[in-house]
């Protein structure tokens, strides 16, 4: 996130306002995927599950609050914005189908203003159709990404094993699903993917979802990327990755800005930290990674189990442990400087110039940041097998 230009930007800010200024504008640096606008558009017919996927991709369930309508009838008659509950700048767009006597085909892409999509979610409950086929066509055309995606495949299977108790194979079917919903299509120029995902929270981490997510990171790049890595879910270990390595990042600016303005001393140190930026940061890891309070309890309530469970293990505690974050960083600062951090300082690279980055303080918190931000991944690695694990059961 720190390009040459940034370091030439932080010196002169530095150099015209002072410590005050650097701080400013490297917390803007932290802040700038916010304000970066990222918008997809999911499309489909009726009953296909769309407000299921996106609140799904929301993290949220259908009784919260700001969660889409769910029917089998077509509740968006209009195109309706979801923005994401921790990130205002990414937002979900809920098209209405294409074909309707309010949307017909030949001005459907100007009535949805497709330009503004950077993909598009093309969905269906069965087989795909020949006005999915043109609207894949249109959108390849225009040099968007666009994603066909065979949705309540966990329905699909639930049946399966119902009816074939002794003969049911999960491989064969998915891949019998997977071929059957391409049968309507005809373009053997072009190969179609289709991903075959549930779109309930319960089963985000199963089948084609992860794969999904990874493909709508791989394809975009920039602020783009970054705002959408920290607004997908923690549910596949290649998005847990991409989370942590971009996290890991932003310690680096982090650490300079919090050691730009003396807030809070530690006397026998004289270690400086804003620790109101470090608390926020770390708030943000356990966010990102499923770990604070409000990822966990609804995750309690998706499976159905005590919420107390889902921090049985020690490294969960641990890592749950940061939620009384201030008290826990000004300790870890301290023993951090006393054992480690200054035989360590002149191992880092300045990020900004010498007067932030040799300065014991800013050593010693990119190194308590490090080893939060590690212990967090780990835990969050455990909440994902748990989660992975409770999901491999069909429903009754």
């Amino acid at each position: 996130m720190i390009t040459e230009q940034d370091v030439v930007e932080s010196q002169r800010e530095l150099k015209k306002a002072g410590p005050s200024g650097l701080k400013g504008f490297l917390t803007q640096k932290l802040n700038e995927w916010r304000t970066t606008p990222l918008n997809i558009a999911v499309t489909g017919q009726a009953g296909c599950g769309k407000s299921t996927v996106i609140n799904t991709m929301r993290g949220l369930t259908a009784e919260d609050e700001g969660a889409p309508a769910i029917g089998i009838i077509e509740t968006s008659m209009e195109c309706r914005p979801y923005h994401h509950p921790d990130n205002s700048g990414f937002t979900l767009w809920d098209l209405p189908g294409m074909g309707s006597l309010n949307f017909p085909k030949e001005t459907y892409l100007q009535k949805v203003e497709f330009e503004k999509y950077d993909f598009l979610l093309i969905l269906t409950r069965s087989r795909f159709t020949e006005n999915d086929l043109w609207l894949a066509k249109e959108v390849r055309a225009r040099g968007k990404r666009f994603f066909l995606i065979r949705t309540r495949i966990d329905e699909d299977l639930a049946n399966d094993k119902e009816d074939h108790l002794g003969t049911h194979n999960e491989a064969r079917v998915l891949e019998q699903v997977r071929r059957d919903s391409l049968s309507n299509l005809q373009d053997n120029y072009h190969p179609y993917k289709v991903f075959l995902i549930s779109g309930k929270m319960k089963y985000e981490t199963r089948w084609d979802l992860p794969e999904l997510n990874k493909k709508l990171v791989e394809h975009i790049s920039g602020l783009k990327q970054h705002a959408m890595v920290f607004s997908l879910r923690a549910n596949s270990k290649d998005v847990i990755e991409e989370k942590y390595v971009k996290l890991w990042k932003r310690i680096y600016i982090t650490a300079a800005a919090s050691a730009a303005v003396a807030t809070i001393p530690t006397p026998e140190l004289y270690i400086v930290a804003d620790m109101a930026l470090l608390t926020a940061e770390v708030n943000m890891y356990l966010s990102q990674l499923n770990l604070n309070t409000t990822s966990l309890e609804t995750l309690s309530r998706v499976y159905g189990i005590p919420s107390q469970h889902m921090s049985r293990t020690s490294t969960i505690v641990q890592a749950q442990n940061f939620n009384g974050v201030q008290s826990n960083l000004q300790t870890l600062l301290q023993d951090m400087a006393v054992n480690e951090a200054l035989e360590e300082a002149d191992k880092f690279v300045p990020v900004i110039g010498s007067v932030v980055a040799s300065s014991v303080s800013y050593s010693t918190t990119l190194l308590v940041l490090r080893r939060i931000l590690d212990e967090i991944k780990r835990a969050s690695l455990q909440v994902f097998d748990m989660a992975t694990k409770l999901s491999k059961t069909y429903p009754d």
